[in-house]
This record gives structure tokens, sequence and C-alpha cells, in this order.
């Protein structure tokens, strides 16, 4: 009973930071003369955890999944009288809302038009400017001191004010983005506020850079939803479980051994960094439909033979 009670109040807080976790995906279904279409049954199903939402249209033909997990989805609408229709792979970033129109054809519901979505290049649902550093550049981009922050840089309009690859804190200090102060700059995990209050210029965690799905980066125009500050708000969506258990171990490594001498120095520094650790993912009944975690450990041996350790669980 205990433990029914905390899951019910974690999910009930989690609520309450926000929607900055989840997109939207929206849209009209019309006839082939235009007319709106009434009661057409829209389903929309997350390709890798088989979540499935069905909700039906309106009088306008106006359909709304609110509160969608990130990811790739397959939506369909059926109606008597009508093909059925499927557009595929469609992809929801976080804090993102999906047009999708469709324009239904006269046949039996045995008969499917397949359409597969092709990347939106223009945002047409809302005013934001937003960035987003998808999990292809977090695996494959090499981070000097596994840092994720580091990709921020990517992003027009982002300066870096600190080149240490390995500052194992993430602070807000670490870059510039459209020239507003440093410490205008939030960073969320999951849609909920991830700042060290206390000195108002870290993040509370550093999560791995294999525990991220993706990083979002809203630098203006973003809603009232995402106020607290007036410079860009960066949200990690860390990774969900899918229908199987997938894991992963890893070890990067930094060493002098590796290192050249340069022309000017008398010897190679000495420098000893170590990263490593695990990621883990499934299913799960409770309170979403994977279940995804992760641990690493950092280690570097400067010059000056200080040691700095992180082990943090994601």
């Amino acid at each position: 009973m205990l433990i029914t009670r905390l899951l019910l109040a974690a999910v009930l807080t989690s609520a309450l930071f926000g929607q900055s976790n989840v997109g939207e995906i929206s849209g009209q279904v019309s006839d082939p003369t235009g007319a709106a279409i009434p009661g057409c049954v829209i389903t929309a199903t997350h390709t890798q955890t088989g979540l499935k939402r069905t909700i039906e249209t309106a009088e306008t033909g106006v359909f709304v999944f609110a509160g969608l997990p990130e990811g790739k989805y397959n939506v369909s609408a059926e109606k008597r009288g009508f093909r059925t229709f499927v557009q595929t792979g469609v992809t929801l970033d976080a804090a993102t809302r999906r047009n999708i129109d469709f324009k239904m054809e006269v046949g039996s519901l045995a008969e499917s038009v397949s359409v597969s979505a092709a990347i939106e290049q223009v945002q047409t649902a809302s005013g934001d400017v937003t960035r987003v550093i998808s999990d292809q550049q977090l695996s494959q981009v090499a981070l000097n001191g596994r840092n994720y922050s580091q990709l921020l840089r990517l992003i027009p309009g982002a300066v870096a004010t600190t080149l240490d690859p390995f500052g194992l804190a993430l602070s807000t200090t670490g870059q510039r983005i459209n020239g507003i102060r440093t410490d205008s700059i939030s960073f969320n995990i999951d849609g909920a506020e991830n700042m060290d209050n206390g000195g108002n210029s870290n993040a509370a965690v550093n999560p791995s850079a294999d525990a991220i799905a993706e990083v979002k980066i809203l630098t203006s125009g973003y809603s009232a939803e995402f106020g607290g500050r007036s410079g860009a708000l960066i949200n990690v969506i860390t990774k969900s479980g899918t229908q199987r258990f997938h894991g992963t171990m890893f070890e990067f490594v930094r060493n002098d051994f590796f290192d050249a001498r340069s022309f000017f120095a008398r010897q190679v520094d000495p420098l000893r960094f170590n990263d490593f650790g695990y990621t883990l993912g499934g299913q799960s009944t409770f309170p979403r439909n994977g279940m995804s975690t992760s641990r690493s450990s950092s280690s570097l041996s400067a010059r000056n033979g200080s040691i700095a350790t992180l082990a943090q669980p994601e």
C-alpha cells in the first residue's frame, strides 16, 4: 500500500513540472471535397514502446493528442465508407507540436493508404525557436570529457565561454546563447527543473550521455509555461525502455600514453581520465511503458595530482 502511494505521488508530482518532456500531434480530417469528417477514429501508436492512444474527431474534423512521449509514431485514420489512411514515421520531439491533416478517399475499411511522414522543415503549430540534439549526435560525435553540454555549441547563436573538457559539473557559464547572460540559461530533465538554486549557476544532475534520448534547446519565443529565466531553456529527455530489454557497457579513456609531446613542451603532461558505466532498458507496467536506468563514473588525475570522482544514477 505504501509503495502504491509513493508511485502515485511520483506521477502526480511529475505532472506539476510542466509539459516540456512531452509533445502534441493534432490535425484535421476531411473528405475529397474538403468537408470535415466528424467521428473519424484516429490512432497514434509509438513504434518503440507500443503505446497506443485513440480518439475521435470533433464536429469540425479536428483531433488533438496531448501529452505524447517523444519518439516515432504511426498515425492512422479510420471511418466507415472511406479507406484507412496510415501515416508512418511521424517524429515527435519533446515540447513540439506536429500538425498532420488527413484527406480521406472513398472506399472500404479493408483498403488502406500508407504514407511515410516527411521531415518537418518549418514549425507551423507554434512560434518558438528550437533546436534538437539527437541521440545519433550524442552517440557518434566525439565528446572530449563526455559532457553533453559541449554539443550545445553546435546550435546557431551558441558561443563557448570555457573550453575545459574535464569539467565534471554542468555549469550554465560554459556557453552563451544569443548573447544573453550565461546565468540566464535554465536546465531541465524530463520537464523538471534541474538547477542548483543555491549556486544558481550549476545543474543539480549531470546525466550520462548514454542515458539521453535527445536534448531540446528552446532559444526564444517559447510559451509562458517555460518561464523563470530570460535565456535559453535546455531540456534533457532521458531514454525510456522499449518492448525488449537492451543495454550497453562502456569505458572511454584519455591517457597521456596515447598523447604526443608538443613541439615546445619538454614532456607530455600526465593525464588519466576514465569514464565507464552501463545502461539498461526494458519493459515495465507502471508508471510508464518502459524503464531505463544507467550508471556512470568518471575519474580524472590531473597534473597536480588531484582526483575528482562523480558517480550518479539517472
